[in-house]
């Protein structure tokens, strides 16, 4: 990166790649007296918690126009205008938004630290999946809770969009016939399926879908250190394509509930989720969104 000092004495970073000839007859260049803005101020000019701005900032979906020896970013308020302008055009409730799934995941990480239960993050995952992905019709988050003669016992923590009678039939059948989730389980690797007309099924699947509309699914399994503690679930009742940013957002709402989960394994009679917030922001920042 290039430094360059402001006539107000501060020095900051160009992005890379860039050089002061992109600042040509603009605001920051080194006789600029203009102070640029730091990410507080940015995230009020945009309407957006801060954390979902350097979410936004990660992914580059929005590009700083300097940063400090400390590395914090600065920007130009023309920069937040035009990207205002650019995204923010569409409603921020819309399943097309930028900021949907970031805002879910901001929101998950604000329920982690601030300690609240397993269930509540659960509950809060599931509104954030429907609110940001269009076509889910069936979201059911569960916990492995082991028995004698049945390892992945599930346990569910919150559901969304499936019937009685779907529950009913993969709990009957579970131990017998293999389900994507039971799969996720035990080979810790995501079941997705985008067309259940055209793809091979797993038996059980192929039951459900004798009783119930299914399109496609992805089922992703909640791992820490090797071990499954539980899985996600999404349902759509006709056939539909999960882009990699969707997937992202998807591994990144997975990794938000493997840490409430691992707590609340560690400590079952709290019931609650004992997370810092670093450690919380850490796990929204690797599971952040793609820009796709």
């Amino acid at each position: 990166m290039t430094r360059i000092t402001l006539s107000h004495g501060k020095r900051y970073f160009l992005p890379q790649g860039q050089t002061m000839s992109h600042y040509k007859d603009q605001d920051v260049t080194r006789e600029s007296t203009e102070p640029l803005l730091g990410a507080q101020e940015a995230a009020r000019i945009l309407g957006v918690h801060r954390s979902t701005l350097h979410i936004a900032i990660h992914k580059q979906l929005l590009i700083p126009d300097a940063r400090t020896q400390g590395g914090h970013v600065r920007f130009r308020r023309e920069t937040l205008e035009a990207f205002r302008e650019q995204v923010m055009g569409l409603a921020v409730t819309s399943p097309t938004s930028v900021f949907a799934p970031m805002e879910s995941l901001a929101e998950l990480a604000h329920l982690l630290a601030e300690r609240q239960p397993a269930e509540e993050v659960a509950s809060a995952a599931i509104q954030g999946i429907t609110h940001a992905l269009h076509g889910i019709d069936g979201c059911i988050i569960s916990v492995v809770v082991p028995e004698p003669h049945d390892r992945l016992a599930l346990h569910v923590l919150a559901r969304y969009g499936l019937p009685e009678n779907v529950i009913a039939r993969f709990e009957r059948l579970r131990t017998t016939y293999k389900f994507a989730t039971t799969a996720a389980l035990r080979t810790l690797e995501p079941q997705i399926c985008e067309n259940t007309a055209t793809e091979p099924l797993h038996t059980g699947t192929a039951e459900i879908r004798r009783i119930w509309q299914l399109g496609a699914y992805i089922a992703l399994p909640l791992v820490k250190d090797g071990e499954a503690l539980g899985v996600l679930l999404c349902v759509s009742r006709h056939p539909r394509a999960f882009s990699e940013r969707e997937r992202t957002f998807l591994r990144g709402i997975a990794d938000m509930l493997t840490v409430a989960l691992a707590v609340r394994s560690s400590c079952p009679a709290a019931g609650g989720v004992v997370q810092t917030v670093g450690g919380s922001r850490g796990a929204m920042r690797r599971a952040e969104p793609s820009g796709e």
